[in-house]
């Protein structure tokens, strides 16, 4: 009986102090105070209650400091025994900390201000909860149509190094070609006597002449915009002849003013010019209906027109007469266009066509100056309230391609214009002078004829 009370005395002893089957180097771990503890001063051991105890050769002397536990373990020896564990120093539980040290956890400080962090140097001071970068609140935005404007990426956003956004900017610049037209517009007239007489009215010849266009517009995401347009015609001719004695050469008659040739050897000149300068300011409206598209405009336009007239005689003997004379019209008024769309669906080509009407209001003035063999002889002179209507038609092809963010295009266009009550160089007809000269003619039309080709962007 007492040899089996000895050996379950042992058993529990050896049980509770070592367990050399989860020893890192399987050796036993001897518990201070035991014979063989001593004579192994290489090694030292952890408890900790309730788990297997792993242990490693101590990488320094096993005079190294050391954290003293105390736990009681129960035996059937003796109800309560102190056991005294070490533990090693060469493991860390801490990541980055040093074996040398000590496992000593200490209360949160300041940061000193060499540590850094995504959000830039962290400021002296009590460590708070860890926060990311400070961001500033965004601008208000407005209503309607104005939403969105002043925020990120919007037209006005302002932010420094911010590129402005171009989104629904439109601009292009282009040429018409255009020939001008008018009822009546004579230079000179030939009179040639014989058994009937003959009158014959030369008009001027002009040409097919290059007039520059530009327009800048802006639109909103539902369609509206404003745009602004312009375009300006300026073209001149003449023409030069030498009386052969058998005909008589009349220039035309500005304000009832003429001069004539009846000599042989007289040499005559003929001079006309025409400018035409348009400005539209206007709101536009742009719907999508599948493959057509539908674009309503409407504002105000201001149009400048001026001709001259200028002819001049020199004779065999004497000195030169001349006439010179220039009307011109400014005015301003309403103005609506209409222009339609229709893809073909077939490389970005297009049909399209417009409309455009104005009403301007205005006045007009002519002068007339005659020079009568070297010395000025009359002045004349005329002024009147106007009001000319324009009409203008478009119809051509439309080529576009999308390229990034915007889509650009061009269109190639036949055009036709009408100025009504334009008046022609002289404001006269010839013909009709021959009976009374003050005859005038200032209610001729002016047509301008011809095509267009643009290029255009829109973002």
């Amino acid at each position: 009986m007492l040899r089996h009370r000895l050996l379950g005395t042992l058993s529990i002893l050896a049980a509770t102090a070592v367990s050399p089957v989860f020893a890192d180097d399987w050796r036993p771990v001897q518990v201070p105070g035991s014979p063989s503890s001593a004579a192994r001063p290489g090694t030292s051991s952890a408890v900790q209650l309730g788990q297997p105890i792993r242990s490693q050769p101590a990488a320094r002397p096993a005079s190294s400091p050391s954290v003293g536990l105390s736990r009681p373990v129960p035996t059937k020896a003796s109800p309560v025994q102190q056991v005294s564990l070490s533990a090693p120093r060469a493991r860390s539980l801490v990541r980055g900390q040093n074996a040398d040290e000590g496992m000593i956890l200490h209360p949160p400080t300041a940061l000193s201000p060499e540590y850094s962090f995504p959000g830039g140097p962290v400021p002296s001071g009590p460590v708070g909860p860890v926060m990311g970068p400070v961001v500033s609140p965004a601008p208000a935005q407005g209503g309607g149509w104005f939403e969105g404007w002043f925020s990120e990426g919007g037209l006005m956003d302002a932010r420094p190094g911010t590129t402005i956004c171009l989104k629904g900017l439109t601009f292009g610049a282009g040429v018409y070609a255009l020939y001008p037209y008018w009822e009546t517009n004579p230079a000179y007239s030939v009179v040639s006597a014989g058994t009937v007489t003959q009158i014959r009215q030369q008009d001027f010849s002009y040409h097919t002449d290059f007039t520059p266009l530009v327009w800048l517009g802006y639109s909103l995401d539902c369609g509206l915009g404003v745009r602004a347009r312009a375009w300006k015609f300026d073209q001149s001719t003449s023409d030069f002849l030498t009386n052969d004695g058998l005909v008589a050469i009349n220039s035309a008659a500005p304000l009832g003013l003429q001069i004539s040739s009846v000599t042989a050897g007289d040499q005559l000149g003929f001079e006309s010019d025409l400018k035409i300068s348009v400005i539209d300011l206007e709101a536009t409206q742009s719907f999508d209906l599948g493959m057509w598209s539908l674009q309503f405009s409407g504002g105000a336009r201001y149009a400048h027109m001026s001709q001259s007239y200028n002819s001049v005689l020199f004779p065999l003997l004497g000195g030169a007469d001349t006439i010179s004379s220039g009307h011109q019209f400014r005015g301003a008024g309403p103005t609506v266009a209409v222009e339609l769309k229709r893809n073909l669906g077939v490389w970005g080509l297009g049909l399209y066509g417009s409309a455009r009407g104005a009403l301007l209001f205005g006045t007009g003035k002519q002068d007339a100056f005659q020079v009568i063999n070297g010395n000025p002889a009359t002045v004349a002179s005329n002024s009147r309230s106007d009001v000319m209507p324009v009409t203008e038609l478009e119809f051509g092809i439309d080529c576009s391609k999308q390229i990034g963010h915007c889509k650009i295009y061009m269109q190639a266009a036949v055009v036709g214009m009408v100025w009504y009550g334009a008046g022609n160089a002289a404001n006269n007809d010839l013909i009709p002078i021959l009976v009374d000269p003050e005859v005038s003619n200032n209610g001729t039309n002016l047509g301008l004829f011809g095509g267009k080709l643009v290029f255009g962007v829109d973002f």
